[in-house]
């Protein structure tokens, strides 16, 4: 059983748990929250994954607890913003395919949990915990999260992974800078293959650009910074780019790109 699901959300995660069930559906918690949850880390974004359509349960919560629903419809996804400050990512169980290298990934729906499982990025990230009134807090870790959580490791689902998204290359740093992990040997090695190989320039620069502000979202943003320059990561932003002290004198992630702008010089 997960234990350490926050008091503030249990009763939440109940309740969107009993309503699903009345629907015939089955429902988790999945993915970074569960991870968050186990570290006894607050988090105020919760994914959750149901076998079928999730769309009441969004308009439930909405109804219930006050916010607002906002749907993508080309991923199926509906994202509640809570009037207290949660924010609500619902999914249907899904499994994905990459069409290309570094393409945005072609959904179909799935009814196996492990499907949806195996398509996130590390195994840390690929557990989730049933919230249906029968077994509330009963956990799924097919691909050893738990287990590689208490090692503090940090691993890729399969050989593939950072050719079918490169931005995993730069989430892999940003876990193991923000958590203190390291890579396992393997993950470390396809890392590596994959800067020599240049697969972060198979993304957009929109994509490039959105998984580098969330590195200088980060506390830890000169740890992450290290692991980057010891993988040659930093080119990718741009030819010459270094840690500069002066990002530790702000949070604020664009004016943390200012300090780097103008460390660069003419």
């Amino acid at each position: 059983m997960i234990s350490n699901i926050p008091k503030q959300y249990r009763e939440q995660l109940y309740t969107i748990g009993a309503y699903a069930h009345k629907l015939g559906l089955k429902a988790w918690v999945v993915g970074g929250a569960v991870r968050d949850f186990y570290l006894k880390k607050s988090t105020l974004d919760i994914d959750l994954a149901f076998d079928g359509n999730q769309e009441s349960v969004a308009g439930f919560c909405v109804k219930q607890w006050g916010g607002e629903k906002r749907k993508f419809s080309q991923f199926g996804t509906f994202r509640v913003s809570l009037d207290n400050g949660l924010k609500l990512d619902m999914v249907r169980a899904r499994k994905e395919t990459y069409p290309y290298p570094g393409s945005l990934p072609v959904v179909a729906f799935s009814k196996e949990m492990k499907d949806d499982l195996f398509r996130r990025d590390f195994t840390t990230n690929a557990w989730c915990f049933s919230i249906l009134p029968q077994n509330f807090g009963q956990p799924y870790d097919p691909f050893g999260a738990q287990k590689d959580i208490d090692a503090g490791i940090v691993r890729i689902l399969h050989d593939k992974s950072f050719l079918d998204d490169p931005t995993r290359m730069f989430r892999a740093v940003r876990f193991a800078g923000r958590f203190g992990w390291r890579l396992a040997p393997k993950t470390e090695r396809l890392l590596r293959e994959a800067v020599k190989e240049e697969y972060p320039l198979l993304l957009t620069r929109e994509r490039f650009c959105h998984e580098f502000l969330k590195v200088l979202e980060e506390k830890r943003v000169k740890e992450i910074f290290s692991l980057m320059e010891k993988y040659d990561m930093l080119k990718f932003a741009w030819p010459g780019l270094q840690w500069n002290e002066a990002l530790l004198r702000t949070d604020n992630p664009l004016a943390r790109v200012g300090i780097l702008v103008c460390s660069l010089g003419l």
